[in-house]
This record gives structure tokens, sequence and C-alpha cells, in this order.
């Protein structure tokens, strides 16, 4: 029977994805699952470009676009219907398989080599 992996989907992304796209989705995954509140110089409304740009000091609209579009080809981000009834809100949120995968990176996973 076949089955698929999603461990080694997963770890070519780490090898696929540049550090400020990893930077983001961490930035995604602290809002939308850890439900970390924006600081209060940030704008009210959840602008994550406008986030983005704050933090990274990052001038260049094109390029801060272009990362999270390259999130979204992965559909590791995604301001999708489905998405946005999930939140209650309009934007771009991290994705199920968003979450899984900076679960994957950022924790460390144990083997039980005595299953």
């Amino acid at each position: 029977m076949l089955h698929f992996d999603k461990s080694e989907f997963f770890a070519s992304l780490v090898t696929d994805l540049v550090p400020d796209e990893i930077k983001i989705l961490n930035i995604f995954y602290q809002l939308d699952v850890k439900k970390v509140k924006i600081p209060q110089n940030f704008e009210s409304r959840r602008d994550i470009y406008a986030i983005i740009k704050g933090l990274f000091h990052e001038t260049n609209d094109e390029y801060v676009r272009a990362l999270v579009n390259d999130c979204m080809r992965y559909n590791l981000v995604s301001g999708s219907p489905k998405q946005k009834e999930k939140y209650g809100r309009e934007g771009i949120f991290i994705t199920e398989l968003g979450e899984e995968f900076v679960e994957y990176i950022f924790s460390p996973r144990e083997v039980d080599f005595f299953c």
C-alpha cells in the first residue's frame, strides 16, 4: 500500500525556503497559533505586510510580497475563504499544513526506537 510521507516534504521545504520565509512563517505561527498580541506600535488592523515590514524594517514591498507569495505557493499560509471563516476576519493566515511545518522545524521530535 502506498502512503504519503509528509516529513520528506517538510525536509525538502527546509532547504527550499529562504531564512526570511522561515521568519515570516514564525510570525504567522506566533499570531495565529500562539495568539500573541500585535504590539501597539503597529496598526490596529491585522495587516501582515505592515507587521513584517515593521518588524524587519524592510522597505521593499515587492520583496516582502514575494516571500509571502512563496509561502502561499506551498500552501503554508492562505487567504482562502476557509481560512477567513476559521479566523473570523480578513487577511492571510497560517494553514494547518503551515502550522505542522513550523512545529516540525521548531519542535524536536523524539523517536521511539522500541515500538
